[in-house]
């Protein structure tokens, strides 16, 4: 089983995509997406703890390699961010694409406040990945240490 990564994926489950945008289905899909984006986040911390043997080298050059793109980085940071715009509530709702500075554009729409209780799940995540990369980024980047195998 696997996640389409979209911006609204509860309406990729099977006969759910005759409900898009219909007034019942808004807050099912909302919650649905704010578990996928914290489940995803646990995914990462997953990937740097008990890392499948095989995708050590993979998983430390797409998180940790200062040579890659140092996705955890952009996790971290990104978490960060959302954390202060749901607690200074300045989450923008209009389909605008942003830039973000590094090449990227974000749909902002696509980020919408999370619950207290989302946001309480995501902290604890984001408070582990920041520690995770803090500890990383004193040590040289190009080892393995870290990455523990299933």
């Amino acid at each position: 089983m696997g996640l389409v990564l979209v911006k609204e994926p509860y309406y990729n489950e099977a006969g759910y995509e005759i409900l898009i945008n219909t007034p019942d289905s808004l807050i099912p899909s909302a919650l649905y997406s704010e578990k996928a984006f914290i489940l995803s986040k646990g995914f990462v911390r997953t990937a740097l703890t008990a890392c499948p043997q095989g995708l050590q080298d993979v998983i430390q050059y797409l998180y940790l390699d200062k040579s890659g793109p140092r996705l955890l980085q952009r996790v971290v940071s990104d978490c960060q961010n959302l954390q202060k715009e749901v607690t200074t509530a300045n989450v923008a709702h209009d389909n605008v694409m942003e830039d973000t500075g590094n090449g990227n554009e974000v749909d902002r729409q696509a980020v919408r406040k999370l619950s207290t209780g989302a946001m309480i799940m995501l902290k604890k995540d984001m408070d582990w990945l920041a520690s995770f990369l803090g500890e990383h980024e004193t040590k040289d980047a190009d080892s393995n240490q870290g990455l523990t195998t299933t």
